[in-house]
């Protein structure tokens, strides 16, 4: 088992990446561990990086298991506007309103708000690189899917909401969905044990 580690989340990058960037890295990134049919687990925006991977390089990926995975334009589309204009005007917008102190405040409630927590404590670059991420509207893709694929999704996921889920599930053809009771965006954290032994199951052993 794999997890790199993705430039941008760890360790900073030079310029905002988008999603084909990531997809180039994870490309050389298995051909430096030498990495054949593999079977790609891809948690929120890992999950759209391992869509994109697997239709362009469709020999190297035998299967995908998305987990909360985005990439359908929903009606939070506001979210995607909100996080461009704080992104563009920065520290400017609250200087404006004359804040003062209050602005770490009002910062961290407005990303709240956004559903966006881990925004507020991202570099610039970081922050640019999650816009163009969000911004992409991959569903088109989802019918060229040809590798087995399923999805595992929490109930109540608030960020990628069980719709959405569902709307993956009837586009990509031959995939199956196991819902986790409970679970939010966050699954993998909060359900550890539950998500590995959904992964298990999923992957065949030669």
């Amino acid at each position: 088992m794999y997890a790199p580690q993705l430039p941008g989340f760890v360790h900073d990058t030079d310029k905002p990446w988008n999603l084909d960037d990531y997809v180039k890295w994870v490309y050389q990134y298995t051909k430096l561990h030498r990495l054949n049919h593999i079977t790609v687990v891809g948690h929120s925006n890992g999950g759209r990086i391992g869509i994109k991977l697997a239709i362009k390089y469709p020999t190297l990926v035998d299967r995908l298991i998305l987990v909360s995975t985005g990439g359908i334009r929903s009606s939070s589309s506001w979210r995607r506007k909100l996080l461009k204009v704080i992104a563009k005007l920065g520290n400017r917008l609250l200087d404006a309103l004359r804040l003062g102190t209050c602005k770490r405040a009002i910062r961290k409630l407005f990303y709240r708000i956004i559903r966006e927590p881990d925004y507020e404590e991202a570099s610039q670059i970081l922050k640019q690189t999650m816009i163009y991420i969000i911004d992409e509207d991959i569903s088109p893709l989802f019918k060229d899917i040809t590798q087995p694929t399923t999805l595992i999704w929490g109930t109540e996921d608030k960020l990628t909401p069980p719709w959405t889920g569902k709307k993956m599930h009837e586009m990509i053809t031959g995939s199956n969905i196991v819902w986790v009771s409970g679970a939010g965006h966050g699954l993998p954290f909060t359900h550890p044990e539950k998500l590995l032994d959904l992964v298990i199951k999923e992957v065949p052993i030669n």
